[in-house]
């Protein structure tokens, strides 16, 4: 670990250790920083380099600060969760969903628009963006891999409508303007979208078991089948 590296805190990761960290910075001062441990080393460098070639291409990343083995540091960035954007209703809802489609435009983007191998994030959980200062920030890239732009923005729309509590207007409401923004800057068809919203809604279904009924309720209905985002 980074010499006067200390740990402060630690965040709940699915994959790997993740800690909230200081260290010494000039006079009496203290920088905060992230500290990802990873099960290899290969993983580690495989995020790193990932974020070097995000942040070139002008994608809102976190900083990465070094790398040592396992370790990867990284700069801690002050803001939201999406996921608490949407539990407790934080910001309007025209405001975020504009500003993510724009950062998955512009992720999407390093590849030509509509291309089916663009750079996808994959991993598209509610815990993995941050709203700063009125833009988007993407966490965790170990899985970042090519295909098609349609898959990244229908896991994120089937994230977003199965948050508790599920399928309710507003997150219909909210899904639907991710959609309508992003297609403004990279004209997907909405049927390639609707088709993994709804592949990805029945991989919940079988995951998640307390909420499987409710899923499989949504999608046989005609709502979910017929006029979604049409």
């Amino acid at each position: 670990m980074i010499e006067g590296c200390r740990i402060t805190g630690r965040y709940y990761s699915r994959r790997n250790r993740v800690f909230q960290a200081e260290m010494p910075q000039g006079e009496a001062g203290v920088q905060c920083l992230v500290i990802k441990e990873f099960t290899t080393a290969a993983a580690a460098q495989r995020e790193y380099s990932n974020l070097l070639q995000l942040a070139a291409a002008g994608v809102t990343v976190p900083t990465p600060l070094g790398l040592e083995g396992r370790r990867l540091y990284l700069q801690h960035l002050e803001g939201v969760l999406l996921a608490d954007i949407l539990e407790k209703d934080l910001v309007s809802s025209e405001l975020w969903t504009k500003a993510l489609a724009g950062w998955y435009a512009r992720l999407h983007a390093q590849t030509a628009p509509g291309d089916s191998n663009a750079l996808l994030k994959t991993d598209n959980n509610l815990r993995n963006f941050i709203f700063r200062e009125g833009l988007f920030y993407g966490l965790d890239f170990e899985l970042l891999s090519p295909g098609d732009p349609a898959r990244d923005l229908g896991q994120i729309c089937a994230f977003i409508l199965a948050d508790r509590p599920s399928f309710t207007p507003g997150k219909l409401a909210a899904a639907s303007g991710l959609i309508r923004h992003y297609r403004c800057l990279n004209n997907l068809p909405v049927s390639r979208i609707r088709e993994e919203i709804i592949r990805e809604l029945e991989r919940m279904a079988e995951r998640r078991r307390e909420e499987s009924s409710s899923i499989k309720s949504f999608l046989g209905s005609c709502q979910g089948k017929i006029n979604l985002f049409s």
